[in-house]
């Protein structure tokens, strides 16, 4: 629809083309409309209202959707206009209109080709569609355009953080906050990475950093609470939960996190009480069927545990089954426990010494698949060893804080071990029940 007599601030300012602006007109929801085109009209044959005096007035104007339709008039009577585009731009963007948003914003590049804004707006679009490559081209043109600004800096490192490219996305965020150490979004994207990488000492620094400036701040929140549970320190993650819950909606990884952390301060049955809750949404997860599983486990409630713990989606967990076992064991079903401690070992391939012990605990010397277990350790040491955790090992009554200990104590000598034979083709046997 565009077309007539064009009003520009400045001659020599670069103009879009009769296609570019075909483009851009066809993205306009009111060329349609009569009243809006009749407006239109009538104020090209007046010569008024001008341009300037409609951009303006939508600076004025409070009604989102009469600022749209006014930013739409601005541009009509001024397809050349690089503020208007951008502003129609923004509105699309408000709307999570993608695509029409990086049209209206490539027209904007070819209106202001220095403006480094609108490449890494661009490239921000590209990855919400996950069209990565594109994105990386138009936030790398960005920081060759503005290399000084953080916010170039900060969209590379978006974009190489949803790639996984997770080394990179550090340097780039990193550059960003050297340049602007007070930019929040950097500080934000740049604790989750660091996180995802395990560097969770660096991540707190960075999140406490962001919260210093912003304590409010719902990422940085999250983050926190998280790398809190991480670090075992339960008594701060609840504080932080407790101060989350009052400024925000409660969400999913809050709640996993307050279970946690619930869980590491031993109160399990509150603990399970979340993760019920987030199993209604999330109700074949295997994170929370195991939490919940083993939060009933823990407070010697196995018989509700297994309700949890028996779920198809736990047959290829390694700690899903040995809950599983544990639970069985606790209720009296020591065959169903053993075959989920046979299942764990075809799972997990290289097992530890706590899971042997347990399967010589649940199968002891006359039992039909004892011989059968003896080919799983064929080396007399760890014959030896595991005999010997068998004995000691609380099967029956569950963990105490004990046999928590012993537990992780046999685990470490195991990892110690050198255990490179095939198991899987052992378990299948011991499966089967040969001899």
């Amino acid at each position: 629809m565009s077309g007539g007599p064009e009003n520009t601030e400045h001659a020599k300012r670069p103009k879009l083309t009769l296609e570019q602006r075909k483009e851009v007109s066809s993205l306009n929801p009111f060329r349609n409309d009569p009243t809006f085109v009749a407006e239109v009209q009538e104020a090209r044959k007046a010569k008024s209202p001008r341009h300037h005096e409609v951009f303006q007035s939508t600076f004025e104007c409070t009604d989102e959707k009469k600022r749209y339709r006014l930013l739409w008039f601005a541009w009509e009577l001024n397809p050349h206009h690089h503020k208007t585009l951008a502003k129609i731009a923004d509105a699309e963007l408000k709307q999570k209109n993608l695509q029409p948003a990086i049209k209206i914003l490539k027209a904007c590049t070819v209106l202001e080709p220095e403006n480094a804004i609108n490449y890494t707006q661009i490239a921000a679009c590209l990855v919400s569609l996950k069209e990565f490559a594109d994105a990386l081209k138009n936030a790398e043109h960005a920081v060759r355009l503005a290399p000084r600004d953080a916010r170039t800096h900060c969209i590379v490192g978006r974009v190489y953080k949803e790639m996984h490219s997770d080394a990179q996305a550090v340097a780039s965020f990193e550059t960003a906050i050297r340049i602007d150490p007070t930019n929040i979004l950097t500080l934000q994207e740049l604790s989750i990475v660091l996180a995802r990488m395990r560097r969770n000492t660096e991540a707190l620094s960075v999140v406490q950093a962001l919260l210093k400036l912003k304590p409010t701040d719902r990422t940085g929140l999250r983050t926190h609470i998280m790398l809190s549970v991480v670090f075992k320190n339960s008594a701060e993650a609840l504080k932080l939960i407790q101060r989350y819950e009052s400024l925000h909606p409660e969400s999913e990884r809050v709640l996993s996190s307050k279970a946690h952390a619930l869980f590491y301060e031993r109160r399990y049955l509150e603990a399970a009480a979340i993760v019920e809750k987030i199993l209604k949404t999330y109700s074949d997860n295997i994170r929370y069927l195991t939490i919940a599983g083993a939060s009933y486990v823990w407070a010697g409630k196995s018989d509700v545990a297994l309700r949890y713990l028996a779920h198809p989606a736990l047959n290829q967990s390694e700690h899903g089954l040995w809950l599983r076992s544990k639970a069985l064991a606790q209720v009296g079903r020591r065959e169903d426990a053993l075959t989920a401690l046979i299942s764990l070992i075809q799972v997990s391939g290289k097992p530890k010494l706590s899971y042997l012990a347990a399967l010589f605990s649940l199968a002891p010397e006359g039992h039909p698949k004892h011989v059968a277990i003896q080919t799983l350790l064929r080396d007399p040491i760890l014959y030896a060893q595991a005999v010997d955790a068998s004995r000691r090992f609380n099967w029956e009554q569950g963990d105490t804080e004990a046999d928590i200990e012993f537990s992780k104590s046999v685990a470490n000598s195991f990892n110690q071990l050198t255990y490179d034979r095939p198991v899987n083709k052992v378990a299948v046997r011991v499966t089967k029940g040969t001899h």
